[in-house]
């Protein structure tokens, strides 16, 4: 099993009412992810940052697999970091090794420690830094397309 950081937007843009979903389609994408998570394939590893901005950037939940998502937050299935930056060493890493962003370290934060870590982002400014995040942190990073 692999852990997952999954980043709020992935989260906010699966959180459609679901009419239709078209194999292949983005959001066919985020609904597997999410669905992966509650199988027990991946595990979610978050902060209170992320877990803040799950919280105020998907206001009215509009389908089971994002109600699940945050079922998951609650429960023991999922892993809780204490950290939402990352220590001195890690931040300077991440900025200047990686050119992470630095508003964004929470995400990085929320996989240190963790198992098999993959990201799930969608801004491709994240995705420049997937070879040099590797290196320094070995994370995978996936992109997952709006």
């Amino acid at each position: 099993m692999s852990d997952a950081v999954i980043d709020t937007t992935v989260v906010a843009l699966s959180n459609v009412r679901l009419t239709c979903l078209k194999e292949g389609s983005n959001l066919h994408a985020r609904i597997r992810l999410l669905k992966q998570c509650y199988a027990g394939e991946r595990r979610i590893r978050f902060n209170g940052r992320l877990r803040a901005e799950y919280d105020s950037k998907v206001s009215g939940i509009e389908n089971d697999f994002v109600r699940l998502f945050f079922e998951l937050l609650d429960s023991s299935r999922s892993i809780f970091v204490k950290k939402s930056t990352l220590s001195r060493q890690f931040y300077d890493r991440a900025r200047n090794d990686c050119g992470w962003p630095g508003h964004d370290q929470h995400i990085l934060a929320a996989g240190v420690g963790g198992e098999q870590v993959v990201l799930f982002v969608t801004e491709e400014r994240h995705c420049n830094c997937r070879a040099a995040i590797k290196r320094v942190f070995d994370f995978n990073l996936v992109r997952m397309r709006k």
